[in-house]
């Protein structure tokens, strides 16, 4: 018969309870994901520049290089050796600048709202929650090369496809944020999220400390002359009728040629048909006798083009006539005169 082992034996009265065995340090870049203030919190009790530059560092660089790889696509840029160093490099600097600059601004605002974080505590927790971030960017990266390892037709397009993503894993990092701020600080995830609010508001403050400073003025002159919405119709031209202006009538006997049924912009574009961009241009009227006639624009608002005839100065509906594409042939746009 075996010898049955002694029980333990019972505390004694009013004795603490026995120690819990320590848990095992969390991976902090599995559990940043799910618990971001137990996983800061660790790393601030620990070694608060743990990854801290390393992520800042390589988000700078992998925006950076994406940003390069896209412009290159697109052929404004040659993609070599050259600029991919400084895109590489480039990303490096930002980053680290963001890095130090954000720590330094999300500390005191949260001094703001009582929090107790240095400037390192904040460094690690605004660092470690862009661990997401890496994923998206591994979207992009597959998508962008998406014909070199052979992935089929999507059927929605790739644009729509990264920026969910990226909308998705950007709400999730910075709903990390709020909580790892907050730990930091010693407070809330809503004053975690309330200190990143004032530091932008802060960090953008002397931009629109310049935007005002350069705007009010040329606001203010826009105000005195009556926003610019007041249009005086020009003088006519030495040889026209006084009475063929703009919006009026032609002296009788004096009538403008009539419009039959179209008109026709002549060389001109579609982005040049844009306000302050008609003067000088040429349009090419049909008479209701038969026969063209190309007329010079004297002026324009936002519904008439004025040009000039013969006879006098001729309203032509700017809404009637067809917007035309200088790389389509010039299709007639059915227009009424109004003189």
């Amino acid at each position: 018969m075996t010898e049955q082992p002694a029980p333990p034996p019972r505390p004694l009265p009013g004795a603490p309870p026995p120690l819990k065995p320590p848990t095992p340090p969390p991976n902090p870049w599995l559990a940043i994901w799910f618990h971001p203030r137990r996983t800061v919190r660790h790393i601030l009790d620990t070694e608060p520049s743990y990854g801290v530059a390393f992520l800042a560092a390589m988000i700078g660089m992998l925006q950076s290089v994406t940003q390069i790889l896209q412009t290159a696509k697109a052929g404004r840029v040659e993609l070599n050796v050259t600029t991919m160093g400084f895109a590489v490099f480039g990303g490096f600097i930002v980053g680290l600048l963001a890095l130090y600059l954000l720590g330094f601004i999300y500390r005191v605002s949260g001094h703001w709202f009582g929090g107790q974080g240095d400037s390192q505590d904040v460094r690690a927790a605004i660092s470690w929650p862009q661990v997401p971030i890496f994923l998206s960017y591994l979207v992009w990266f597959i998508l962008f090369y998406k014909e070199s390892i052979g992935l089929p037709e999507l059927p929605v397009s790739e644009n729509i496809i990264y920026l969910s993503v990226a909308t998705f894993f950007s709400l999730w990092s910075f709903l990390l944020a709020c909580h790892t701020v907050g730990e930091a600080h010693g407070f809330s995830a809503w004053k975690g999220f309330f200190t990143m609010l004032a530091g932008n508001l802060l960090l953008l403050s002397p931009l629109v400390g310049v935007l005002l400073v350069v705007g009010l003025p040329n606001i203010s002159k826009l105000v005195k002359s009556g926003g610019g919405s007041q249009w005086k119709p020009p003088a006519a031209p030495a040889g026209f009728s006084k009475k063929a202006q703009p919006g009026g009538k032609p002296s009788k006997g004096k009538a403008a040629p009539a419009v039959k049924e179209a008109v026709e912009i002549a060389g001109v574009s579609e982005t040049d048909l844009d306000l302050f961009r008609l003067s000088g241009e040429v349009v090419r009227i049909k008479l209701k006798k038969g026969g063209e006639m190309e007329v010079p624009i004297l002026d324009y608002d936002r519904d008439f083009l004025y040009v000039d005839t013969p006879k006098g100065m001729l309203n032509l509906p700017r809404g009637k006539v067809e917007r035309i594409d200088s790389k389509r042939k010039p299709a007639p746009a059915s227009v009424t005169a109004t003189s």
